[in-house]
């Protein structure tokens, strides 16, 4: 399999020899590396130690693209999202079922000790869930034979979360079912299709999975796993708990009372959630549900406070104007506790300050440019015997490189087979053992979607993927075609003072049609002073401008045939020279300063850059380009970058800020209102707290002492 090949190289890197150390002894481990290499590095240990391991990164955003790395290294029957919920316990909104059933079925993995890997922001972890001891989390399996009272299978599904639809037809959705005749549909969490449990007597006689509504088959099973669906369930249990803890503030509170009625009708409500710790008689983090044998992987653990602060926050104020206690809904930050299981923390190489137990060099795979610099980068990889992969799901383009590699005479191997669902018995301990090794000095072609490469010198290892080559940039090619000047539209109007490049400055009054010679065309009609015209035929549309003035006053008029508009621009040009040789001598002297040069590009800063969500537009890009070049040379920049409301120049200032952070500087962001200063704020927070930057606001929303604390650093 390709992720056993690849973690055995990878791990067989000296650099990482104290952390498998610690791991395999039972402690906890600090590794600094960088972002762009933890995805593989997580997957080439678990594939290394198949055991529940929970991976929690900063934001939501950067969890998303953690498991969809993952899961192409390890596959989707391995990797699980824990995603965060964008409702509040005690808000009207309902709760999405999709989310809701993800993290209930992630929970429950872990909670049952399979072997998984589940990617949590860390803010998703506060959000607090029935407590252990309650067994909400436990899943159940119906297999063909099995044998169980037909009249518990209705009560278990509903202290999982699931309603009874009434109507086989209604279970359309994940968390719906229904008993009808010897059969009971049901609708699992996170899955895309219902089942049908078919029972003759008390045995499970059958297991197919159905088109929701028709109850046409799809396939047959042998057996299905079902996962809680919600995180409140009502169960007779739990409302007599709940029937208790409210009665004496039913008696005083109507909204208390009205819930009660609907707890105890077991009517799903999404106001019903703010009574989780009324329902379980306590209520637990989704940690406290891990198995102990559990690995927790914290990437960038300041990072990961300040994701839950900023959560908190949030959580905290909409508490305040509804009025309501979140203490036991929400865990506090400052008493998150990430478990008692073993812990491998992922630092930044430039915040770890020595106290890691080992730091990784990674560095980026440097192939963006052109098909010379690409070629380049692997025949030096070759020369030095490299274990290279490339990753290219897409067929053509996988053959069309081979071709490509194989014209240029650099070596490569049979294609690998893709990750796959990967199966938790392909990863054991006995398949690392025995793996063939990546060959080296040869590219090795597989069909696995790795979003990004990386390349570990140490492991002598390169990956590179068909990201890394749909990032290269683009270089266009402008044509000047040209254009009939009748189908063009004027910068300036009728009645517009213009200015003509050899008569000077006139009032255009309307495009008219003359004959000349025996033939008709359109001319520019220009009235000068002393009423004298010019016709401008449309083809000359170059030579005329439209007038701009100072102050927005009318301009004086230029006379035909006289000096008078020599003598102005003879004037002009004398000044237009001055200004020139002084500018001259302004640069000659600002040339001889020596400014600061930043370092290249850091694999943090390439880390970064992946993290925006969306494609650059060549402007963006020519301008990073260029105000990194200014950057890393020694003499002062002096740019201006101009672009309209949502044109992305806040991104290229978060790249040239990041840029100089990495150097150890300091970066302050003038902003033109309050507003906007807490927005760049906000951008600012969010993309750089997960490598450990101090971002801090300064505006009259923050109190003095806030301002003097922001500034004592600076």
């Amino acid at each position: 399999m390709l992720i056993n090949r690849v973690a055995t190289k990878l791990l067989a890197a000296p650099d990482l020899a104290p952390v498998l150390h610690q791991l395999d002894s039972g402690h906890d481990a600090t590794l600094g590396v960088a972002q762009s290499a933890r995805p593989l590095l997580a997957a080439s240990l678990w594939a290394r130690d198949p055991r529940p391991c929970l991976m929690v990164v900063a934001w939501e955003e950067a969890a998303d693209r953690t498991a969809r790395a993952l899961a192409a290294w390890l596959g989707r029957d391995v990797v699980s999202r824990y995603p965060d919920r964008k409702d509040l316990p005690w808000s009207d909104r309902p709760a999405d079922d999709a989310v809701v059933g993800a993290r209930c079925r992630a929970v429950a993995r872990l909670a049952a000790g399979e072997k998984c890997l589940v990617v949590a922001s860390a803010r998703a972890l506060l959000r607090r869930v029935p407590p252990k001891g309650s067994g909400y989390f436990a899943s159940s399996t119906f297999a063909v034979g099995d044998v169980l009272d037909f009249e518990d299978v209705p009560r278990l599904l509903v202290g999982m979360g699931y309603s009874d639809a009434g109507d086989p037809s209604e279970v359309t959705a994940p968390g719906t079912f229904c008993v009808h005749g010897d059969a009971v549909d049901v609708f699992p969490a996170q899955a895309t299709s219902p089942v049908r449990l078919e029972f003759f007597g008390d045995e499970v006689d059958r297991v197919r999975r159905m088109v929701p509504a028709t109850g046409q088959t799809i396939g047959e099973l042998q057996s299905v796993t079902v996962s809680p669906c919600r995180e409140v369930a009502l169960t007779d249990r739990t409302v007599a708990r709940a029937r208790k803890a409210l009665y004496n503030r039913a008696q005083s509170d109507s909204k208390v009372a009205a819930d009660l009625e609907l707890i105890e009708a077991r009517a799903a409500a999404p106001t019903l959630d703010k009574y989780l710790p009324e329902l379980y008689g306590g209520s637990a983090t989704p940690i406290e549900h891990m198995s102990k044998d559990a690995l927790v992987i914290l990437a960038e653990p300041r990072a990961l406070f300040d994701d839950c602060m900023h959560a908190a926050d949030d959580v905290d104020q909409a508490a305040r104007n509804a009025r309501v206690d979140a203490s036991g809904l929400f865990t506090n930050p400052r008493q998150m506790d990430f478990g008692k299981q073993q812990r491998l923390s992922f630092s930044s190489m430039a915040r770890v300050g020595g106290q890691a137990d080992a730091e990784l060099d990674v560095r980026q795979p440097s192939i963006a440019g052109s098909d010379a610099k690409l070629l380049g980068r692997m025949r030096q990889l070759v020369h030095d015997r490299q274990s290279i992969v490339f990753a290219v799901p897409d067929r053509g383009a996988r053959e069309a490189l081979e071709l490509t590699f194989t014209d240029e005479k650099i070596p490569i191997a049979e294609s690998l087979a893709t990750a796959g669902p990967n199966r938790v018995p392909v990863c054991d301990p006995a398949a690392m053992q025995n793996v063939e090794p990546l060959p080296r000095g040869i590219v090795t072609f597989v069909d696995a979607p790795v979003p990004a490469g990386v390349a570990v010198p140490s492991a002598g290892l390169a990956v590179f993927s068909v990201g890394d080559l749909t990032a290269r940039m683009a270089r266009h090619k402008h044509r000047v075609r040209k254009v009939d000047p009748t189908s063009v539209t004027f910068p300036f109007k009728p009645g517009d003072y213009v200015v003509h490049a050899t008569h000077g400055i006139a009032l255009f009054s309307q495009i008219v049609r003359q004959e000349v010679a025996g033939r008709e065309r359109d001319y520019f009609l220009l009235e000068y002073a002393g009423g004298d015209k010019l016709f401008v035929p449309l083809e000359q549309v170059d030579r005329i401008t439209r007038y701009v003035g100072p102050d927005g006053s009318s301009p004086r008029l230029t006379r035909l045939n006289t000096a008078d508009w020599s003598r102005a621009t003879g004037k002009a040009r004398r000044s237009a020279k001055k200004l020139a040789f002084d500018l001259v001598d302004l640069y000659t002297r600002r040339s001889t300063v020596q400014g600061y040069a930043f370092s290249p590009d850091t694999p943090a800063q390439a880390d970064m850059e992946t993290s925006f969500p969306y494609e650059l537009t060549p402007d963006q890009r020519s301008a990073i380009e260029d105000i990194k070049a200014d950057m890393e040379s020694p003499k002062p920049m002096d740019r201006l970058l101009c672009g309209d409301v949502g044109f992305g120049k806040t991104e290229v200032a978060l790249r040239a800020a990041f840029k100089c952070c990495q150097d150890g500087k300091q970066v302050m962001v003038l902003c033109p209102t309050t507003i906007l200063a807490q927005q760049h704020y906000e951008t600012f927070f969010k993309r750089f707290t997960p490598f450990s930057l101090d971002v801090r606001v300064l505006s009259r929303f923050v109190t003095p002492a806030q301002q003097r604390e922001a500034l004592k650093g600076f």
